[in-house]
This record gives structure tokens, sequence and C-alpha cells, in this order.
């Protein structure tokens, strides 16, 4: 199987936050509290990555390519707000998400959802399982779980 993550990857997660806070990108805590005061926006109305066509074109056209993408945490969110107000927001980045693929394209049933980036190695199976992923740490761990991990950078271009 083939994964594709979302957010950095597909979707243009840092530039919906600096649209918000210009000061926010990267600061952990800033993030967290634009996430839950934009909660019904959030992942709705990103860009799509610029290059990301070509990831596109494979989840849409092949059986065994897919998004997995993660949500943020409760604990992380009850920096900002109450637990059941983090529980909440992440029913409705969830259903954001969908909502944004489906926009673009592509069913539901394509889109994985995990609770933590940390949760995407669970979907390494083998050695043919290959992950898309803009982040270091969890190409490391689908690495070390036997599976190819292909580490993307901002604004790639894809060769087909």
């Amino acid at each position: 199987m083939t994964y594709v993550d979302s957010d950095g990857v597909l979707a243009d997660f840092d530039s919906f936050i600096a649209s918000k806070d210009p000061t926010a990108v990267g600061v952990g805590n800033k993030i967290t509290r634009i996430m839950y005061e934009y909660a019904d926006e959030l992942y709705l109305n990103f860009n799509q990555m610029p290059g990301s066509e070509y990831l596109f074109e494979q989840i849409r056209n092949n059986k065994d390519w897919f998004v997995l993408t993660a949500v943020s945490k409760v604990e992380r969110l009850m920096r900002v707000c109450s637990e059941e107000d983090a529980i909440a927001c992440i029913a409705k980045f969830k259903e954001n998400k969908y909502k944004w693929f489906e926009r673009h394209g592509i069913d539901r049933t394509k889109v994985i959802i995990v609770d933590s980036a940390d949760d995407k190695v669970s979907y390494c199976k083998s050695e043919n399982d290959i992950l898309y992923d803009n982040f270091e740490k969890n190409i490391n761990l689908w690495n070390a779980a036997g599976g190819k991990g292909i580490l993307v950078q901002r604004k790639t271009e894809w060769n087909k």
C-alpha cells in the first residue's frame, strides 16, 4: 500500500495558519490556539499544496493508494480549551478533512484519519508499504517498521 500524508504534503496547513497569524507558523502553542479559534474552518479551507496534483491523481486512480493523516490530540487542544471543547473540535477537524478531500475528488473511504502522527506507523505491514510525509520523525518510524518512507519537502514537484 502507498499512503500520503495530508498537511504539508497535499493540503497547505502552514499558509492557513499564517493567514490568521503570521507569527504562529512553527510555534506550537500559537498554532493550537488558532486551531481552536478557527475550528469551524480548519482543514476545510486549506489550499492544495503546489506540485501535489500527481499525488492526488495516484490516490484517485489507484486502489492501493490512500491518504493517511492525523488530527490533534485531545491533550494538545486542552492547553487552550476544556476537554469537552477539545473533543468537539477534533470531531469537526475530522469531518472538515473528509469534506476537503471530497471537494478534491477523493472519496472518504480513501482517507484514513488517525488520532496522532505516531499512529501512522501501525499501517506499515511490509517492506512494500510506502509513506509520503513531510515530517522526518514519521519517516524514521515508518522505515524502522520495515516500510519505505519518503520525506516530502515543501513545494516539491513530482516526477511522473
